[in-house]
């Protein structure tokens, strides 16, 4: 199968989830929302690492479901271009999300996940020894409200992943943990759709440790830098954005990266 018939199977299936748009579905006292995504990024970049190689870009569909906090949902990994169907991959995901102390200044978001990396094509490539599945748990705090800047709030993050053998392959994956630091400021701009409520500028920066997973070194990877804003129009919106990394060590990127994103999506 290549790129373009999984992009029409994605598209054919957005088609038809959006008639539920008219409804959702109902758990008690809060309803399920329900999120349909597609993202075009020129690069597939992964926690520093460059996953398709030679600069290929990927198409990645999503659906995520939240409820009380709770979430799940899919996500596909497709190069735009072949000789990587080993590296393409379905993502599985899960966690929960809460909010503590909300309406003070040391607020603070939560989130604990997991995600299972599913390398569904690998084994079956005869004469390649395959990219093996990998399992992650991650534990993300952050403080919304904690650097008040101008008319909005300068938000530090940090996150900490934990990697390691997925389920149909043992002692195939180096485990080890992922450590980022992340400060992130929305500068308020006039909304550029007129039924649009508010629209920023989002500018983002991180820097992350990596202990040594798939037989790297242990050393700080990279740092990266990004900027991106939202366009909403009747529960669709369009997010486009730029980024660029700077690569530390060798052993998990050889390069310093410049690529951009493109999403689309509907919640209903």
């Amino acid at each position: 199968m290549n790129v373009f018939q999984k992009r029409n199977i994605w598209l054919v299936t957005c088609a038809c989830l959006l008639p539920m748009a008219g409804f959702a579905v109902d758990l008690g006292e809060e309803e399920v929302k329900v999120t349909l995504e597609h993202t075009y990024t020129t690069k597939y970049i992964w926690m520093g690492y460059d996953i398709f190689s030679d600069d290929a870009g990927a198409f990645q569909p999503s659906l995520t479901l939240d409820w009380r906090g709770f979430y799940t949902g899919v996500m596909g990994s497709f190069a735009d271009e072949s000789g990587y169907q080993d590296e393409e991959e379905l993502q599985y995901f899960l966690g929960y999300n809460r909010r503590f102390f909300e309406d003070d200044v040391y607020a603070l978001n939560t989130v604990v996940g997991y995600t299972y990396y599913d390398r569904y094509k690998s084994d079956s490539v005869s004469g390649k020894d395959g990219v093996s599945d990998t399992s992650e748990i991650w534990v993300g705090m952050y403080f919304p409200q904690l650097i008040p800047i101008g008319d909005s709030y300068l938000v530090p993050s940090t996150s900490f992943f934990y990697e390691y053998d997925g389920i149909q392959n043992e002692d195939d994956v180096d485990n080890g943990w992922l450590f980022k630091f992340d400060l992130s400021y929305d500068l308020p701009i006039p909304a550029l759709i007129q039924d649009q409520d508010k629209q920023a500028l989002n500018f983002n920066c991180n820097v992350m440790y990596n202990d040594g997973i798939f037989g790297s070194d242990s050393a700080w990877s990279h740092t990266g830098l990004g900027i991106e804003t939202t366009f909403e129009w009747m529960g669709f919106y369009f997010t486009p954005s730029l980024h660029y990394q700077f690569s530390f060590d060798d052993t998990i990127n050889p390069e310093d990266e410049f690529f951009s994103a493109f999403t689309i999506g509907y919640s209903f």
